[in-house]
């Protein structure tokens, strides 16, 4: 089925030292993104990883509401990462707006 969507994605990598790992995952996971959710701007979040990068993916209906969140809220949460994590970890951030979702037919 194909859906066309007015969705924008704010995606985050992150490339974290191998002995931090463990412990930012715990972070990300329990506290940074349940925090940004709890903002109300994002719908979603996805946390992936592949070896030592991490993928971080907020979905929002607008890209307004990343803008606002990234005017409003992202300072003091990224405060907070870099306060939990001063070195050993490097970011970029992108905005992707999602131009189609394609799903599978049911399977039977």
């Amino acid at each position: 089925m194909l859906k066309c969507a007015q969705m924008v994605t704010y995606e985050i990598t992150a490339e974290v030292d191998a002995d931090l790992a463990p412990r930012f995952e715990a972070y990300m996971i329990e506290h940074h993104i349940t925090d940004v959710l709890e903002t109300r701007y994002f719908t979603s979040a996805v946390f992936s990883r592949s070896g030592e990068r991490y993928r971080i993916r907020y979905q929002a209906n607008h890209l307004s509401k990343i803008d606002e969140y990234l005017e409003m809220r992202a300072p003091m949460l990224r405060a907070d990462l870099l306060q939990e994590f001063p070195t050993g970890i490097r970011l970029s951030r992108e905005i992707w707006e999602v131009l189609t979702e394609i799903e599978a037919a049911p399977q039977e």
